[in-house]
């Protein structure tokens, strides 16, 4: 528990300390502990846009010597701040710097620490005479608060009493220790920061389409999605493979590579002619077997069946020789009478009748693993049937 006389401090910093600032070419300055700070700022891109549409502030310790390395003087402030001063003295000195040190400024992203979003007596976390002036508004600020840094409840009582103030409040790190989405849900936070050194490179497809359906659960949620820690192309082609709207690091500050990134395919070459074929022969009374003969013999395909007009499955699910299910995926295999009407391939081909529509990946019951489906809805005889064909993704991601 912070003492009483580190909260005092902290409040006579927070309201008051950037009264001390000091003009430098780098922009305003301040010092602590001897040391000499003042701010930096990283670019936050919307990939929609295509453009930055905010800056995430950063405190940079300036060598007080020529012979002194900036690293070693962030270390030596770390060593010195035994306080924290400087995480109340920050917000002062960075909303002094923004307006003045960038060309093209949106929100400005301040880091809120622990003791801030702890103590009530401290919100909000900013100098209010700079509010005062014409320089900002509640709506220029994002209020960045680790999802660490304080319970549940005590998050979601700092977010509803900022908002309210008309602030936009991020919850960050979500993901690097734990990614508790009822948190999310409770706290209710407008934007969601997810560190992609937290979730890792994937390893496996489905690593990387975990990540992109975490985005889609939070954007459901009502919250916008950044990603941070964009520093290398992989980064970046993880990262366009999901929902995010916000990108941060590194590489995500080209934002023409960014939209210009291509996206590798997700399937082998489909047999779309096939499937038509397929259909047709339904239709002018082959058996099904002789009917999924060419697809059968299609590299990447999995299986074939075919639904009727309420989606509930017909046959056996059909498979190439030496195509074999996981074992433990057994007791799903039997697949007849099963109802498919959920399902995005059965509704879309029953919605455009006589066309192959696809799917993304998905989740297949058969074999506990990701495909993708191709479907047609064709009519036979007085009944309309929806052939449809599971095929396997690349190994490439």
């Amino acid at each position: 528990m912070p003492t009483e006389q580190t909260l005092e401090l902290w409040e006579q910093e927070l309201r008051h300390g950037h009264l001390r600032l000091r003009d430098a070419p780098a922009g305003m300055t301040i010092e602590v502990e001897g040391l000499l700070l003042t701010s930096a700022f990283s670019p936050v891109f919307s990939r929609a846009h295509g453009r930055t549409v905010g800056h995430r502030a950063h405190i940079d310790v300036l060598p007080t010597h020529p012979s002194t390395n900036a690293a070693a003087a962030r270390e030596e402030l770390g060593r010195r701040d035994l306080l924290g001063r400087t995480a109340a003295l920050a917000p002062g000195l960075h909303m002094s710097n923004y307006r003045s040190l960038v060309a093209e400024p949106g929100w400005l992203f301040l880091d809120v620490p622990g003791l801030a979003v702890n103590q009530t007596g401290l919100w909000p976390p900013l100098p209010q005479d700079l509010f005062s002036s014409t320089l900002y508004a509640p709506k220029d600020v994002v209020l960045d608060v680790s999802v660490d840094s304080a319970n549940i409840g005590q998050l979601k009582d700092f977010t509803r009493y900022h908002e309210a103030l008309g602030f936009t409040v991020a919850l960050s790190d979500f993901g690097r220790q734990h990614a508790d989405l009822a948190a999310v849900w409770q706290i209710h936070p407008d934007l969601v920061s997810i560190p992609l050194r937290a979730v890792g490179a994937p390893a496996t497809r489905n690593e990387g389409r975990a990540l992109a359906a975490l985005c889609r659960v939070l954007h459901e949620s009502g919250a916008m999605v950044a990603l941070s820690g964009i520093d290398s192309e992989s980064d970046l082609q993880q990262a366009l493979r999901t929902e995010a709207d916000l990108f941060e690091g590194e590489y995500a500050a080209h934002s023409a590579t960014i939209q210009a990134m291509p996206l590798s395919d997700t399937a082998v070459t489909e047999p779309r002619a096939a499937l038509e074929a397929g259909m047709d022969a339904i239709a002018a009374g082959s058996t099904f077997e002789s009917a999924c003969e060419r697809l059968l013999n299609d590299p990447g395909v999995l299986r074939c069946y075919l639904l009727d007009a309420a989606g509930t499955q017909l046959t056996d699910n059909l498979s190439p020789v030496g195509v074999r299910s996981d074992p433990r995926y057994w007791p799903l295999a039997n697949a007849v009478g099963a109802s498919w009407s959920h399902r995005e391939y059965f509704r879309s081909a029953l919605a455009h009748r006589g066309q192959v529509m696809r799917t993304g990946p998905y989740f297949s019951l058969p074999d506990g693993r990701h495909c993708l489906t191709l479907s047609i809805a064709g009519e036979v005889g007085d009944q309309c049937l929806v052939l449809c064909c599971d095929l396997a993704e690349t190994a490439t991601p």
